[in-house]
């Protein structure tokens, strides 16, 4: 075992402990917000950010993509995107610490119709009901 190895063992050792720490407190903030922001890149590689309804499962984070968002159009382009969720300003102690959680990450197109597709629809209407399923059809 090398010096290196060593101290990438103590990198990993700390992760896993501050991942201990604050994974309940992660999931918890995570599973009390409904919305999360996404940022994408538009065809001429602009920024664009729009918010969306989520559900999230041990495969992670599904939303509904209408060809009629303009996020549903950039996704087209480009798979790079930013996802955010944020403390509501109204329950934060100050505007300029809101808990945030953000993931820059791949987005990935998954048809309805397939078992992972099922999932992610189900996910989505055993949290927001009717309007989910209204809008997966």
């Amino acid at each position: 075992m090398t010096a290196q190895n060593t101290e990438k063992s103590r990198d990993e050792i700390k992760q896993e402990r501050l991942q201990g720490r604050l994974g309940p407190e992660v999931q918890e903030f995570r599973d009390a917000c409904q919305t999360l922001q996404l940022a994408t890149i538009t065809k001429d590689g602009l920024p664009h950010v729009s918010y969306t309804p989520f559900a999230f499962d041990k495969a992670g984070y599904y939303i509904l993509v209408s060809d009629l968002a303009a996020h549903g159009q950039n996704l087209k382009t480009t798979k790079n995107v930013s996802i955010m969720m944020v403390e509501d300003e109204s329950q934060a102690k100050s505007v300029h610490a809101r808990k945030r959680l953000t993931f820059d990450t791949t987005a990935q197109h998954i048809d309805k119709e397939t078992e992972e597709g099922k999932a992610g629809v189900s996910a989505l209407v055993e949290r927001f009901g009717e309007m989910a399923q209204n809008l997966a059809n």
